[in-house]
């Protein structure tokens, strides 16, 4: 098991490089980076942060799902093709960094549209964009999020009939909160395919706060996955923390505990 940190954490604090680097100015084992404007996109984005990564191992990348990830399942070609441009150049990007899983978020949920998820479009479309991510030696993780069609705990066990591509999970905590679903059940529809884990904690009122500041039972969560040789990131929100100082101090007393 990997443990690392989601550039993500540090949004609103240093951009997605300056998070990179401060990683590995701090011996950071892996991360995942989240790209979030268009500008990072490109090759030369991709070329900075190979730079900046140093001995950082970068395991993931992941996307502002709401620039193109809703266009990904778009039925207007149009839309779709515009849309595959910018995933692919995400794509290489994580090509570059040697990144094994992309991220998706997929659609927002509409409340107007909520429950009408068509399966078999879904699972039909994921394929083709797992192949394209193979294309690119990554592999295609669908993240449980409160706000996207995959708010729900049976979402995998209905959109995997339809997708003949080998795709992974990416188990989000808070999100599984958000969503007013118990993690079990995630873990259980997500039925052995978990290769990425988002993890937070929680204080007695139930707010985020940053791993090992809180009551959340890793170890519980850890048997509940199971053998798992995959990676575990810190990704909080920036109201977590006041100081970037916080965010690695969690991280290291975080893997002292739990490193196996």
């Amino acid at each position: 098991m990997k443990i690392g940190i989601s550039t993500a954490s540090m949004y609103g604090k240093k951009y997605t490089e300056e998070a990179l680097e401060y990683f590995a100015k701090n011996n950071v084992e892996c991360a995942e980076v989240f790209l979030s404007s268009f500008s990072e996109y490109t090759e030369d984005f991709g070329k900075k942060l190979l730079d900046n990564k140093g001995n950082v191992e970068v395991c993931s990348i992941h996307t502002l799902n709401s620039q193109f990830e809703g266009q990904l399942f778009s039925r207007s070609e149009r839309q779709y093709a515009d849309a595959l441009e910018i995933f692919k150049g995400a794509l290489r990007i994580g090509e570059m960094l040697s990144a094994k899983l992309y991220v998706l978020h997929g659609p927002q949920q509409m409340k107007y549209t909520k429950y009408v998820t068509n399966y078999e479009f879904f699972g039909q479309r994921t394929a083709e964009l797992a192949k394209i991510c193979r294309d690119y030696g990554l592999m295609l993780t669908w993240e449980n999020v409160h706000w996207t069609h995959y708010n729900h705990s049976s979402f995998m066990e209905k959109l995997l009939p339809y997708c003949q591509e080998p795709i992974g999970c990416t188990l989000d905590i808070k999100q599984a909160a958000q969503s007013d679903e118990t993690v079990d059940k995630y873990i259980f529809d997500m039925q052995g395919r978990i290769k990425n884990v988002h993890i937070v904690d929680f204080d007695q009122d139930g707010r985020l706060v940053l791993p090992c500041r809180g009551y959340y039972d890793y170890n519980k969560l850890f048997d509940r996955i199971g053998a798992f040789d995959g990676s575990v990131m810190i990704e909080v929100y920036d109201g977590c923390y006041k100081y970037p100082e916080e965010l690695i101090e969690s991280y290291n007393e975080f893997v002292k505990k739990y490193k196996i």
